[in-house]
C-alpha cells in the first residue's frame, strides 16, 4: 500500500464506518471463538496499527505483536498502540514455531507481495495447537477496481477460495462469512458506475471520511448487521451469504504433533 494510504488510515480510521466496522467484527470473532484471554495475538500487516490499537483497549491485560513489512508505517502503528511492532515479511514470518495463540491477517492476502499459501503455512507454524488463524480479505474478483490497485492489491476472494487455502495449509475451517452486505448494492453500484462517473481513473483509493451524518447513518447499518453476524457466529449456523468483505477463521488442529517452543 502507498504510504500516503496508511497516513490516512492512521489520521481517520477510527472514524470511517468501514473500519469501525471490521474491528467490531474481528473482536467480535475473538469473543465467540476464543474461550480464554485472546493472548499471545499477532496482527500480520498490522499496517497504522488500528486494530492492534482498538484490541488493546478491548483487551488490556493481553499481549500483542504487530508486524509490518514497511518500516515507516511500522513506526506509525508503534506511535498508535501498545503492541510490539516488528519489521518483517508475512512470507515468512520472523518467529518461532507454536507460540502465538491467535494470528489475524486483514486485507492482506490480497496484496501484491503477498503469497496466500505460504503465509498460511507459516501462520499454521507460528501457532499453537488448537490457536486460531482471523482473516479478513476483499471478495469476489469482478468488484476489482481502482481502489485496489491504488491499496497494491492483485486478488480478491470468496469463502470457497479462502477456505481452499487454509484447509491447503492444514488449518480446519471453524467458521466463515460474507459481510458488508447491507451496503453491498451501494457498493457496486460506486465501484461499477458512479466512481467512474464522479472520479478521474488515477484519482486516490476510496478511503475517504464522508459527511457526519452519512458516517454516522453507515455505521449504524453496520453495528446492525454486525448483530447478526455475531450472531450467526455464536449458534454457528447462518452466515452472510454475500457481501463486500470475506471473515474466516481458520484452526490449527489440537492433536498436530509438533512440539511447542518458546518465543
Amino acid at each position: 500500500m502507498e504510504h500516503t494510504e496508511y497516513k490516512k488510515i492512521a489520521k481517520i480510521g477510527e472514524n470511517f464506518w468501514w473500519f469501525r466496522a471490521l474491528h467490531r467484527n474481528l473482536l467480535n470473532a475473538l469473543k465467540v471463538f476464543v474461550s480464554e484471554q485472546p493472548t499471545p495475538l499477532l496482527d500480520i500487516g498490522c499496517g497504522a496499527g488500528g486494530f492492534l490499537r482498538r484490541f488493546c483497549k478491548v483487551h488490556n491485560d493481553s499481549y500483542s505483536v504487530g508486524l509490518e513489512l514497511d518500516f515507516s508505517t511500522a513506526a506509525i502503528a508503534n506511535e498508535r498502540s501498545d503492541s510490539r511492532i516488528v519489521t518483517g515479511s508475512a512470507n515468512s514470518l520472523p518467529f518461532h514455531s507454536s507460540i502465538f495463540s491467535i494470528c489475524v491477517a486483514a486485507d492482506l492476502l490480497y496484496h501484491k507481495s503477498a503469497d496466500p499459501e505460504k503465509i498460511s503455512s507459516e501462520v499454521f507454524r507460528c501457532l499453537k495447537p488448537g490457536g486460531l488463524f482471523l482473516i479478513n480479505e476483499p471478495a469476489y474478483q469482478w468488484l476489482f477496481s481502482t481502489h485496489d490497485r491504488k491499496v497494491f492489491g492483485v486478488r480478491r476472494f470468496t469463502r470457497v477460495s479462502l477456505a481452499t487455502i487454509l484447509k491447503g495449509a492444514g488449518f480446519n475451517v471453524r467458521y466463515s462469512t460474507h459481510w458488508n452486505t447491507f451496503l453491498f448494492a451501494l457498493m457496486v453500484v460506486w465501484r461499477k458506475v458512479a466512481r467512474k462517473i464522479f472520479m478521474a481513473k488515477n484519482s486516490n483509493s476510496d478511503l475517504i471520511l464522508m459527511p457526519p451524518i452519512v458516517e454516522q447513518i453507515f455505521n449504524a447499518i453496520m453495528v446492525l448487521e454486525g448483530l447478526i453476524l455475531y450472531v450467526s457466529m455464536k449458534i454457528g449456523l447462518v452466515f452472510l451469504p454475500f457481501g463486500g468483505s470475506v471473515l474466516i477463521i481458520g484452526e490449527r488442529p489440537l492433536n498436530d504433533p509438533e512440539d511447542c517452543k518458546n518465543y
